[in-house]
């Protein structure tokens, strides 16, 4: 796939950050996700988990994402240490739920 429409899949998740809409944030990301259609980019994508973490209020959602997130460092391997925070954020947030 070119780069092109990935970056602008990615802009529109950012666009939703900035605009402070959590629901847009967490819709555009799972389903940019499942098609593959986000850069991969460990900082972009430690960034976005982190927000949705600190943000989400549904454990359902949080869940998700941390399904996700450990899926996505699973495929970093080695490199997966990047989002060993955001992990940690992630696993806070579920235990205080």
């Amino acid at each position: 796939m070119a780069a092109f429409p990935k970056i602008s899949a990615d802009l529109l998740v950012v666009k939703a950050m900035l605009d402070g809409d959590i629901d847009k944030v967490y819709e555009r990301f799972m389903a940019f996700e499942d098609c593959d259609f986000l850069l991969d980019a460990p900082w972009l994508r430690a960034t976005i988990f982190r927000y949705l973490f600190t943000r989400l209020a549904d454990k359902q959602r949080v869940q998700a994402c941390m399904d996700r997130l450990l899926a996505y460092q699973g495929r970093l391997g080695h490199g997966g240490e990047v989002v060993d925070d955001v992990v940690a954020l992630g696993k806070e947030k579920l235990a205080k739920m």
